[in-house]
């Protein structure tokens, strides 16, 4: 009886994710960096103690600018050099730091449902 061999060898499900977590961290990194270090980012900014002034005294003294109160989720919108991003996100009176985006409705809701796009608003 002959056995069959092939010289083709398919890559192991280990490889696979361990490609696809490279993959990601190579696109989280690239979403975090703008094109240049010296270049200002929008962030919404959620403080711990929104009561306090902390968080904006530290984005001013980190070069960036306080731009709208978001008092709904207890913070604020500012902009602030991409250098400072990390510096901001680590202090501990910071909830968390996110890039501002923006966002496209598909629809509006109304009394009227709209048939052509199920289940959008």
């Amino acid at each position: 009886m002959r056995h069959h061999t092939t010289s083709r060898t398919r890559p192991g499900w280990a490889t696979v994710l361990a490609l696809l977590a490279i993959l990601g961290l190579v696109v989280t990194a690239t979403a975090w960096a703008p094109a240049s270090s010296t270049e200002a980012v929008a962030v919404i900014v959620r403080e711990v103690s929104p009561d306090t002034d902390h968080a904006e005294s530290l984005v001013t003294l980190l070069g960036g600018t306080v731009e709208q109160d978001l008092s709904l989720i207890g913070g604020f919108g500012a902009t602030i050099p991409v250098t400072a991003l990390d510096l901001l996100a680590d202090d501990p009176a910071i909830a968390s730091v996110d890039i501002d985006g923006s966002v496209r409705l598909l629809s509006w809701a109304d009394e009227t449902p709209d048939t052509r796009l199920p289940g959008s608003m």
